[in-house]
């Protein structure tokens, strides 16, 4: 049996946006706009200990917030594997528009479809059905009206107004720390805050040295931006094999992706780079970051005229793809080992990256505009 009204007490000053599904451009499914104006868009995210919860009953919500406009049609969906969810729609004035507990008998997840009273900010609620719900959720809506404008937080508004790997470097360079990333950023990977603005800034440095290769007639490459689910499948991956097995399987990252954001088949596809550092002590293990940088210096190897390589020149491409612009990462600490090699160090670190889009497709040069098939 669902809750009737189970938001109803909820205003609009009592609960604030969850950074980690902040609707810009880190950590979310980015707007699918569709023709006559409509719409589709998404986004997934984690109810766990820590997060905010109902004063009535203890359990845990989540929020996202969209400008909507009055008379608007809006079609919702909530899923979620682990939990048996609640979805509520709080209109600009903190009253209940809509709640929803089951979608029908057969099912714990939850629909809506509503039309908007108003004008404004409006609040989706992502809650569990009571104190003992928890995981993973993924929320999407859709609308045949005009698109409503995500809200974009602190965290994200910057990133969303720097559009290319260039303005991103040129912008943060001087000042790593104020890069912007999501919260979900540091509970969904064991990497630090200083770890993961390094890799975001590494990585754009290297598409925007790219750029001067960038076929004729082609913008400049897009800046790559902090993902909170691929982060949690590379700490996944990094925390099972700790660097013992090499690569993950590509269909192990397409189903983990996949079920995380609701993408499928090759739009759930993932690449990957991975890098060690082992020493005997501590002090003599290389940054983090140093990975990413030695990834990057594959570019001396590879000819991007003839897209021949003199050495190894994978981690490089994929670094640069044009369509790779979504990445994660997730770190391993201590005692360490990698492939082919009987040895473990007593100390060092095994980093996993992945990469939406996947990037490396036919041995196709990394910085022209490949075709959609690729990713559907």
């Amino acid at each position: 049996m669902g809750r009737q009204y189970h938001f109803v007490f909820l205003s609009a000053t009592s609960v604030a946006i969850a950074a980690c599904l902040s609707w810009g451009a880190i950590g979310a499914a980015q707007p699918i706009r569709g023709g006559g104006g409509g719409f589709s868009y998404g986004c997934s995210g984690e109810l766990q200990s820590g997060d905010r919860t109902l004063e009535s009953d203890g359990s845990l919500y989540d929020i996202c917030e969209f400008e909507g406009r009055a008379g608007q049609s809006i079609s919702i969906t909530l899923e979620s594997s682990d939990f048996d969810t609640v979805l509520a729609v709080i209109d600009p004035e903190g009253n209940l528009v809509a709640s929803n507990d089951d979608r029908n008998e057969n099912t714990t997840n939850s629909e809506l479809t509503v039309t908007l009273p108003m004008d404004g900010t409006y609040q989706l609620v992502v809650n569990a059905y009571d104190d003992s719900g928890s995981g993973w959720y993924t929320l999407s809506a859709t609308s045949t009206g005009d698109s409503p404008q995500p809200v974009d937080d602190d965290n994200d508004m910057a990133v969303s107004q720097v559009g290319t790997a260039a303005e991103f470097y040129n912008r943060y360079r001087g000042n790593p720390g104020a890069i912007p990333i999501p919260d979900c950023a540091t509970r969904t990977s064991d990497l630090t805050r200083d770890e993961i603005q390094q890799i975001l800034l590494e990585h754009n440095r290297s598409r925007k040295d790219a750029d001067r290769h960038v076929p004729d007639g082609l913008p400049p490459l897009p800046a790559v931006t902090w993902n909170c689910d691929a982060a949690a499948i590379a700490q996944q991956w990094a925390d099972q094999t700790r660097g013992a097995q090499g690569h993950s399987e590509n269909t192990w990252r397409q189903q983990q992706f996949g079920s995380r954001t609701g993408l499928q088949g090759g739009a759930a596809k993932l690449g990957e780079n991975l890098g060690w550092s082992g020493g005997s002590d501590r002090s003599v293990v290389s940054p983090v970051v140093s990975s990413v940088t030695s990834w990057d210096d594959e570019r001396e190897d590879y000819n991007h005229s003839t897209q021949a390589c003199s050495g190894v020149c994978g981690h490089y491409t994929q670094m640069v793809w044009r369509e790779s612009t979504a990445i994660g990462c997730g770190v391993y600490r201590g005692p360490v080992s990698w492939p082919g090699s009987d040895r473990t160090w007593p100390e060092g670190y095994f980093l996993s990256c992945t990469y939406h889009n996947a990037g490396n497709f036919n041995n196709d040069p990394p910085l022209i505009d490949h075709p959609d098939w690729y990713y559907d």
